[in-house]
């Protein structure tokens, strides 16, 4: 019960922040109504959002669950081997489900990049500080907010028990089952997010990607860093491929 009150706990303070943000974004705009018709300026104010949200949101879940953080530590310690070979395998397979990801995407017709991707493009034509903001935000910032919350918070509300471990077949195919769900509620909740309105066909590049990385955080036996990592190599390989 402790696990799963920690788990809405985590869902509570991210909707709570999002919202608490949104509010204070409104208020900004319609008292600045000039930060919306420069262009420049309004790509800094964006990416100083993005900043002040995943900033204030990694240092409440670091804070306050800091006792989570170090025996995650200490569980990958003890499991490094194990855990060391999920994040290469869990490497190569984002770039495989990115792969296939994008030929699905070609075979419904879509040719352009979400919205998301053109959103990161565009600050590559902004100042020094937008381009140091985004590495911080996509490098350093959302791995750690987003990983936590739609692997450590969904994944384990979602993956519910179902009884004694008997050893029988059929515990252990619902138990998969029920895994199984996990993950593609993870993913589908982690693509949704990624999207902007109007482009929801680009869920499914977001979603499977979001359910590679929940198959990671199950696979290294819930190590909340190996998840965490895979998802800051991502991520920095397709950053740097906005600098080239």
């Amino acid at each position: 019960m402790k696990k799963n009150r920690d788990n809405f706990i985590i869902l509570f303070i991210y909707g709570g922040v999002q919202l608490l943000m949104t509010i204070a974004l409104a208020t900004i705009l319609l008292s600045y109504p000039e930060i919306w018709d420069d262009d420049e300026l309004f790509i800094t104010f964006n990416v100083i959002t993005s900043l002040v949200l995943y900033g204030v949101l990694s240092l409440l879940f670091i804070f306050i669950f800091r006792n989570y953080f170090k025996k995650q530590i200490r569980h990958f310690l003890d499991n490094r081997k194990k855990i060391v070979t999920v994040v290469i395998v869990g490497i190569l397979a984002m770039y495989t489900m990115s792969i296939i990801s994008n030929l699905l995407l070609l075979l419904l017709g879509v040719t352009e990049t979400s919205e998301n991707q053109e959103q990161l493009v565009q600050l590559m034509d902004g100042s020094i500080f937008d381009k140091i903001s985004m590495i911080i935000f996509a490098v350093i910032l959302a791995p750690l907010v987003e990983e936590f919350v739609f692997r450590k918070a969904i994944i384990d509300l979602a993956n519910f028990k179902i009884g004694i471990d008997d050893g029988s077949r059929k515990y252990k195919r619902n138990k998969i089952l029920i895994a199984a769900f996990a993950v593609l509620v993870s993913g589908a909740l982690f693509g949704f997010v990624h999207v902007a309105s109007g482009d929801y066909i680009q869920m499914i590049y977001y979603g499977l990607l979001g359910a590679t990385f929940g198959v990671i955080y199950l696979a290294s036996d819930k190590n909340i860093f190996a998840a965490i990592f895979v998802h800051f190599v991502w991520n920095l390989l397709a950053t740097s491929l906005l600098f080239m």
